[in-house]
């Protein structure tokens, strides 16, 4: 039979010794950090209930899955991430675990969705949680983590950093210019993608969608272009929405000042994804040799993502979220994630990792 009739599936990859020697070397590495802070490595089935996937995110996810019905009648999925398998065994075995508990994983997983760059159908991802720890200290490890699984793949400050932002700030912030409570929404999508859009645009935008005028537009953009905590103190400190989250993060950032990391995060306001289901923290960590993340896809290091993005994290809600009708001890905060997507690291030449293969 001709050997085109069983082509690689799209979206799915093969590993050559030469591909798997790269990408065992990122796993280890990232094995070693994480056992190196303390966490347990875990793992789950593959395949779960499509169900649990259905209560975390709606019936709109069922589209994005490979599912199929198994012999025995059951709707079932390939995990397309590990949060709801990380909840589900929290769920079943939490009474008699201490606090907080600290695991990481290193899953496959599945999605079936229209293939552009740097995102398959299946890739691999570094999954490090810290649950049931409700303090900055626990956020600011989360990061530290991350910035030190790329610094065992010989990566530096001139290669990546961390742009740091915190929603309930920027919120006390966008209310202090003048958004109204039912145009945050609005406020937070435009600023999502304020920096893939034309200044023309974004402007129509905050105007059209957030209700803003144009001074305060103005005031807001220079916020987001470059405020650091001087500023937010001299501007807002008498505001004791903001003031608060300002002192909340300015603790976090010396936390991460006092572990030698400064020279790898940055205050950026402009970060504000995944906000379906952040409660606080958010940060991606990227290569910052373009000014804009529209050119990061491009840049010296390459990229795993479309934007460049090598891993992103945030505070989720809870754990007891997908487990309502049946919650875990608790409520337990959630002081994670921090996804690393290696989906096409062993098919990139990325300096570092080039040069570790070529010893």
């Amino acid at each position: 039979m001709a050997t085109s009739e069983f082509a690689r599936l799209p979206g799915f990859r093969d590993f050559p010794p030469e591909e798997f020697a790269l990408r065992r070397h990122v796993q280890e590495s990232w094995r070693r950090v994480a056992r190196r802070y303390g966490f347990l490595e875990y793992d789950g089935p593959p395949l779960e209930s499509l169900d649990l996937y259905v209560e975390k995110s709606g019936e709109e996810i069922v589209g994005q899955l490979y599912t199929f019905t198994d012999k025995g009648g059951r709707a079932v999925a390939m995990r397309p991430e590990m949060t709801p398998s990380l909840a589900r065994i929290l769920g079943e075995r939490s009474r008699g675990m201490s606090k907080p508990i600290r695991w990481f994983s290193m899953p496959q997983l599945f999605r079936y969705e229209r293939q552009q760059r740097g995102r398959l159908r299946e890739h691999f991802q570094w999954n490090v949680d810290v649950v049931g720890e409700e303090g900055v200290a626990a956020d600011a490890e989360i990061l530290a983590v991350a910035i030190d699984g790329l610094r065992e793949l010989g990566l530096t400050a001139e290669d990546f950093a961390a742009r740091v932002s915190d929603r309930r700030l920027l919120t006390g912030l966008l209310r202090a210019v003048g958004v109204a409570d039912e145009r945050l929404p609005a406020a937070f999508a435009v600023i999502d993608k304020i920096e893939r859009l034309p200044e023309e645009k974004s402007t129509e935008l905050f105007r059209t969608e957030v209700g803003l005028d144009q001074a305060r537009i103005d005031r807001l953009r220079g916020l987001l272009k470059g405020a650091d905590f001087a500023v937010l103190e001299r501007d807002f400190g008498d505001s004791e929405e903001v003031g608060e989250e300002i002192e909340r993060l300015r603790a976090y950032f010396s936390m991460l000042d006092a572990m030698s990391l400064a020279d790898f995060v940055r205050l950026d306001l402009r970060i504000v994804r995944g906000l379906a289901y952040t409660a606080s923290w958010s940060w991606w960590a990227a290569s910052p040799c373009r000014p804009s993340v529209s050119e990061w896809g491009t840049s010296c290091l390459g990229s795993c993502s479309p934007t460049g993005v090598w891993c992103r994290r945030s505070r989720a809600l809870s754990t007891t979220f997908w487990f309502r009708s049946r919650p875990i001890s608790g409520p337990w905060p959630c002081a994670s994630r921090t996804p690393f997507g290696i989906g096409d690291i062993p098919s990139r030449t990325h300096c570092a990792i080039r040069a570790w293969a070529s010893r």
